[in-house]
Parts: structure tokens; C-alpha cells; sequence
């Protein structure tokens, strides 16, 4: 019938509308399931801010949002750790926002539940880096995220001891 297309979720907001807590998940994960780069999609402004930061700064349904990004973006740890215009990343506003066990236990909740368990953990081909090395660049560690991460995946520890990572190189010493 075409009363709906794919850019509608974009230009009307849709995400935002679907993430409310009087509407269900199941439209919310629809949306995303049909257009998943609208979770990085920027505003109307042009600002550099994902859906995950407009519903931390929103207090509506961050947990909606996390595991959405987790099923979509795996290797990004859910674009937890992706960084707004202001080099805010999403964790850290969660924190901010909510306070760091509330946003924890949200955090944890979602990683649990990742249908990819094996990709969260695995190491990105692109950026050549563990998840638990993406959650440790950022300039305010989570050192509750990286130890779950490395408790999740402790063989990449043994992994990492024949990288030689001075001078910026990663190189085989091998």
C-alpha cells in the first residue's frame, strides 16, 4: 500500500516516536530492523548526534537503543563508545545522566543479551582492536566495560602477547 517508506524513518523522527515507553519494542525494533543507519543518523541541525545520545539526553528508553546498536553495529560495541560532537561518547553520558551503576546495569543487561556474543568480543578486522581496547581509548575509561570485556574473552590476552605495540606499530615479533 506504500503508506510508509524507508526514508520516512529519518525525516519524521520515527526511532525517537517508537523509543517512548507508551509505544512497544516491537515497533521501535521494526523501524531499526528496516533502517539500522538511523541509528547514526545526525539531526535536523547537522550536529553529529546518534539516536543512542538523543535517548540517553531524552531519559527515554536507552536500553531500547543500546540493543539495537548491539545487534546492528557488534563490532562497535553497539555505538556505545562513538563519540558526539562534542566528544561526548554515549557511555558517558549514560553516566552523567543516570549515574554509573544505573547505566551499568543497563550496559551489562544489553551485552548479556547480544544475540552476536562471539563478535563483542572478537577482534574488529577494520580497526585491528579488541572491544576492550575501544572501551579503554576513549579519554574517560570505563573500567567496569573493560573488565567485562576481557573476563568475557581472556584469550585474547595471550593473543596480544606477540604484538609489539612500541612505537604506535603493531607488528608480529613472532
Amino acid at each position: 500500500m506504500e503508506l510508509l517508506w524507508k526514508e520516512d524513518i529519518r525525516q519524521y523522527n520515527l526511532l525517537d516516536w517508537s523509543c517512548h515507553p507508551w509505544w512497544g519494542k516491537t515497533i521501535f525494533d521494526y523501524f531499526v530492523d528496516w533502517d539500522p543507519e538511523a541509528l547514526k543518523h545526525c539531526n535536523d541541525d547537522g550536529d553529529n548526534i546518534e539516536f543512542i545520545y538523543t535517548t540517553v539526553n531524552q531519559h527515554v528508553r536507552f536500553d531500547f537503543a543500546l540493543e539495537a546498536g548491539l545487534r546492528h553495529y557488534p563490532e562497535e560495541l553497539g555505538l556505545l563508545f562513538r563519540k558526539d560532537d562534542d566528544g561526548d561518547a554515549a557511555s558517558e553520558l549514560a553516566i552523567q545522566v543516570f549515574g554509573k551503576d544505573e547505566s551499568w546495569k543497563v550496559i551489562e543487561k544489553c551485552l548479556d543479551e547480544t544475540r552476536d556474543k562471539e563478535k563483542i568480543t572478537e577482534m574488529n578486522p577494520v580497526m585491528n582492536l579488541y572491544p576492550f581496547m575501544l572501551a579503554a581509548a576513549g579519554d574517560k575509561n570505563v573500567l567496569n566495560m573493560i573488565y567485562y570485556l576481557l573476563r568475557r574473552n581472556s584469550d585474547c590476552i595471550s593473543q596480544l602477547e606477540g604484538l609489539d605495540c612500541s612505537a604506535g606499530s603493531r607488528k608480529r615479533t613472532h
